[in-house]
């Protein structure tokens, strides 16, 4: 598991899904855009609930481990809506170099 930490707060995720969306906040950065995505994270109360956020050309977005990993949240479909739009982003930007 790991928290991304942005303005609005941080969230305790999938290590999955923060990867993938450090992952596309590089690329929409590299693209000087913006996009909003909305991620699954556990709650203080050890509830799974859902955030929307901005991630991209300045936007400070920080993913932090965290030390003994417990349970990890699984949401497939999350993960790879994030990966899929880092994709299409990339394939945009490699058609115009």
């Amino acid at each position: 598991m790991k928290t991304i930490h942005v303005a609005g707060g941080s969230f305790f995720t999938a290590t999955e899904i923060a990867d993938a969306l450090m992952s596309y906040s590089l690329e929409l950065a590299r693209a000087e855009s913006l996009d909003v995505v909305e991620i699954p994270f556990v709650d203080s109360d050890g509830a799974v609930a859902r955030a929307q956020f901005r991630v991209g050309w300045r936007i400070d977005t920080i993913v932090t481990s965290t030390a003994g990993d417990p349970d990890e949240l699984v949401d497939v479909d999350a993960t790879f809506a994030i990966i899929d739009k880092t994709q299409m982003l990339q394939a945009r930007r490699w058609e115009h170099d």
